[in-house]
């Protein structure tokens, strides 16, 4: 039976119904003490939760029983979960006299007369302390919080809650909380007490951020948009850049269409509170991730330093003081701070998860901002994305263009000492009354593509996207003069890879009565222009919708959807902005390769 214990510890850490597992493990004491010790000695996410284990046990009473399981293991492994449990000297519970007069001031604030209970799904000891200097809250203290907890909104906290946020570890509260709501889900996630989700809101931090966000794109799927649409306003509540971003990124790729209006319209309230532009919010809400002005962070073992760089592809390394690099922090030795080290170590893992998301999401929004032609008041740019933390390292790997009134523009990069240089690496000095954008591969000559090509290459810089590389598409000479793009006219595709394709780069469509589509259009505002595609004989919408034959493409002067319908009064391809034709070609081009 000791070797069921590490399966039923894994079931209580997924994110669905694990009843029956936390029960087997309370029910079981001494079978799962035995059979998680071998399980706290390795180093993944089910040993950390192994350990947690081992400590609730220890606070429960079985300090005897551990050491004589202890007794019969490999000695590696004993020293070590010795060290890790028994040895730990863990903060002192507050008493009488340590108990700050905050924590009784803030309950007389909020004197009820109504009779609220504990939560009876869940023990105090199963959650980590929250941590007040060399102090934590005891049990009792605990059992207070929670049901301040039950008694508070996300726009109205109990006066504790409101303490322990200027006064408590910050981190303490974001492993409380979320420890907090994986019991709740594991105990089926019922509504009424979703006040175990409300914890998230009102005392995580970006470690939860990043665990919440996820879950958060798959709710609807599952059945609980409302719980969706909970975690959403716990991220606002927590709102930290990180906590902004993730909403930003959720409105963005979310497939739930319910969601993803909540999303918007929580964007849209953000944004017009802070008297900014959607864009402009986007530009705000970027987190620094801890480092400073200079674009560096370094973590400190006390007897070495190591200062955190970023590889060709963005991802984060270490240079130590030889300066060799290194994929991760390496292990602590003998003659380092444990107090440095083990704190050091937790930060630099939460910040590779954070890295990966931020990169990952600013390069995506740089190239679309790039697509949409957007431009930047050169106070904002060097604001927002030279002197960025971040940003700057993304902002040096790309090509910016300088443009005056009549979109006449000279091409410019950002150099590692945060000045400007030419495509000759010339030092550039910009007029800053101009606005500054991300320029396309099709509005650069094959020479100048070359030359930056040449010179990013000779400084090793990997681009976060594809932009001099850049596949370019033109008007073959026949399309010209025309005003439809026939080339791909009759090729056979299924319906659903169509209208996948389209919607995941930007198309929209105009459904009618019979419950048919007749043309999807994609609006460029830089070039006040709407590609229209139009299926003349109609498109049904449904997963039984079958194949389609593709047919004519065509452009319109204003934006979808106030636009004139009337393909009599399309352009001709050869006035329509290049990156407009080259875009919609490529778009184009994809589902053609999807044909039968």
């Amino acid at each position: 039976m000791p070797e069921a214990a590490s399966q039923m510890l894994e079931l209580t850490l997924s994110y669905g119904p694990s009843k029956p597992a936390r029960q087997w493990l309370q029910d079981n004491p001494a079978q799962a003490i035995a059979g998680l010790i071998p399980v706290a000695a390795g180093c993944n996410r089910l040993s950390e939760a192994a350990i947690a284990f081992l400590h609730l046990m220890n606070r429960k009473g079985y300090e005897a029983y551990i050491r004589q399981c202890l007794s019969d293991q490999h000695p590696d492994i004993a020293t070590k979960v010795q060290k890790l449990v028994l040895d730990f000297s863990g903060p002192l519970p507050l008493d009488a006299e340590s108990t700050p007069t905050w924590w009784w001031q803030a309950f007389d604030q909020h004197a009820t007369s109504k009779k609220i209970k504990s939560p009876t799904w869940l023990h105090p000891l199963e959650l980590p302390p929250i941590l007040l200097g060399k102090h934590c809250l005891n049990p009792q203290q605990v059992v207070d919080l929670l049901i301040a907890l039950k008694q508070s909104t996300l726009t109205a906290p109990h006066p504790v809650i409101t303490a322990l946020k200027t006064q408590a570890h910050p981190s303490s509260l974001d492993h409380f909380a979320w420890r907090l709501f994986e019991i709740w889900l594991s105990e089926g996630a019922l509504p009424k007490e979703n006040w175990a989700m409300i914890a998230v809101g009102l005392l995580g931090n970006d470690p939860s951020v990043l665990k919440l966000a996820p879950l958060i794109r798959e709710m609807p799927g599952e059945g609980h948009h409302q719980r969706a649409v909970l975690g959403l306003e716990c991220l606002r509540t927590i709102g930290t850049d990180t906590a902004l971003m993730q909403i930003n990124a959720i409105a963005q790729k979310v497939k739930y269409k319910g969601l993803k209006q909540k999303t918007e319209d929580c964007i849209a309230a953000i944004a017009q509170a802070r008297h900014l532009s959607r864009e402009q919010l986007e530009d705000r809400i970027v987190p620094d991730c801890g480092f400073d002005q200079q674009g560096t962070r370094v973590f400190d073992y006390g007897s070495r330093q190591f200062h955190v760089v970023f590889g060709g592809e963005m991802q984060p390394m270490v240079r130590d003081g030889d300066g060799k690099l290194k994929n991760n922090l390496p292990k602590p030795k003998a003659n380092d701070d444990a107090a440095l080290t083990e704190p050091a170590i937790a930060e630099w893992k939460l910040l590779k998860q954070q890295i990966q998301i931020v990169i990952k999401t600013q390069r995506d929004r740089l190239e679309r901002a790039m697509l949409a032609q957007r431009r930047w008041q050169f106070k904002e740019f060097s604001s927002h994305l030279v002197y960025h933390p971040l940003m700057t390292n993304l902002a040096q790997r790309l090509v910016w263009g300088v443009y005056d009134a009549s979109e006449r523009f000279i091409t410019f990069r950002v150099t590692e000492d945060l000045t400007y240089a030419d495509v000759h690496d010339q030092m550039l000095a910009i007029n800053e009354d101009l606005e500054v954008g991300i320029v396309h591969s099709a509005q650069l000559s094959q020479e100048l593509r070359n030359t930056w090509g040449e010179l990013f290459s000779d400084y090793e810089l990997i681009q976060p996207f594809r932009q001099l590389s850049r596949t370019i598409f033109s008007l073959e000479p026949e399309e010209v003069e025309s005003q439809v793009i026939k080339r791909f006219q009759g090729i056979e595709v299924q319906a659903m890879i169509l209208s996948a394709i389209l919607e995941k780069t930007g198309w929209h469509y105009t459904i009618h009565p019979n419950n048919q589509l007749h043309y999807h259009c994609k609006a460029f505002p830089f070039a006040n222009v709407t590609a229209v595609m139009e299926h003349p004989s109609g498109i049904h919408l449904g997963y039984d919708s079958g194949a389609v034959k593709l047919n004519t493409c065509f452009f319109l002067s204003g934006l979808y959807p106030n636009i004139d319908w009337q393909q009599q009064n399309s352009l001709v391809l050869n006035h329509v902005d290049p990156v407009v034709v080259s875009e919609v070609l490529r778009n184009l081009g994809a589902i053609a390769a999807k044909g039968e």
